[in-house]
């Protein structure tokens, strides 16, 4: 492939790009341990949490949203340049899109990220950026954290390699990179191996919960301490559990309500002002309810104790 090569130790603006897959169709294989509402609000509050973490990245100066989805487009907003994605053809097809809107705006350095790392943390972005740059990478490869997929693809330039994501991945954009001739690495960066695709993904999410609730008791830094939000749609998980994703994570906790017919949502419950004084086991009782209507909607019981 051809295109301009950034020099070693050049220090080039990035563009981001992040294909997302129509959230009511996504996160398919989640479907034994999930409803669809709330796949696809799980899919949306991640893809929220990747746009702000990006946001704060100061190597990252524009973001490219290349989806299907209006409500995707929506949620993007003014913190990203949508593109659609008329072929829906997945994500490496998506990535290719970005790929070219950059070569066409002159970009000589782009980012490929998905919309399910929640644990993004801008500072480690910058610094896998700066270091690529640096040491003249042309083709800087994150791996998932079964090192064997890819979350994350650092090209310059842009098409430095053709995509090719999904399963076994890693070894495709080795052997591209090798092939191209371009100088590549594969890059460490733990809060962007972390995607959450499975039931065993969440399950390791959960052991990231644990892990990190130990190094706060430790006074060590939590990944995502802020910035990340958790939102649940349905019923929602033990108190306990929410006590301590507020307490020991510094996560906040979202509990909404909706039916397939009155998708999205009908309710929401979320922490507010008044409750600064409560205790984290107070806050937490508190968040297990539904919550009040969300904005713009109106709530009637009916004579038979339907919504």
């Amino acid at each position: 492939m051809t295109g301009r090569v950034a020099s070693p130790g050049s220090a080039v603006r990035t563009l981001a790009i992040v294909p997302v897959k129509s959230f009511g169709l996504a996160k398919e294989r989640l479907a034994g341990a999930f409803p669809a509402d709330t796949r696809r609000v799980l899919a949306q509050a991640m893809f929220t949490d990747v746009l702000g973490a990006l946001g704060r990245a100061r190597n990252v100066d524009r973001v490219v949203v290349v989806t299907a989805d209006e409500e995707a487009a929506s949620v993007a907003g003014h913190a990203a340049t949508v593109i659609h994605d008329s072929a829906q053809a997945g994500q490496s097809a998506a990535a290719e899109i970005g790929i070219r809107h950059a070569l066409d705006a002159g970009r000589e350095r782009v980012v490929l990220l998905p919309g399910d790392t929640p644990l993004l943390d801008p500072g480690e972005l910058d610094a896998l950026l700066e270091r690529t740059a640096a040491d003249g990478i042309e083709v800087g490869i994150v791996a998932d954290r079964h090192g064997t997929g890819t979350n994350a693809l650092v090209l310059a330039p842009p098409d430095a390699i053709t995509p090719s994501f999904g399963p076994g991945s890693r070894a495709r954009h080795v052997a591209a990179a090798e092939a191209a001739g371009t100088a590549h690495r594969v890059e460490p960066v733990p809060t962007i191996e972390h995607d959450v695709d499975t039931p065993d993904d969440l399950t390791a999410l959960a052991a990231v919960l644990d892990a990190a609730g130990a190094r706060r008791q430790q006074g060590a830094a939590v990944p995502g301490k802020g910035r990340v939000r958790v939102v649940i749609a349905g019923a929602p998980p033990p108190s306990k559990t929410i006590e301590r994703i507020e307490t020991e994570l510094g996560w906040e906790f979202i509990q909404i309500y909706g039916l397939t017919e009155t998708s999205p949502l009908l309710t929401i419950n979320r922490t507010r002002a008044e409750w600064d004084d409560l205790s984290g086991e107070e806050r937490a009782a508190k968040l297990v309810r539904a919550g009040q209507p969300a904005i713009g909607v109106t709530l009637k019981i009916s004579d038979n104790d339907e919504v």
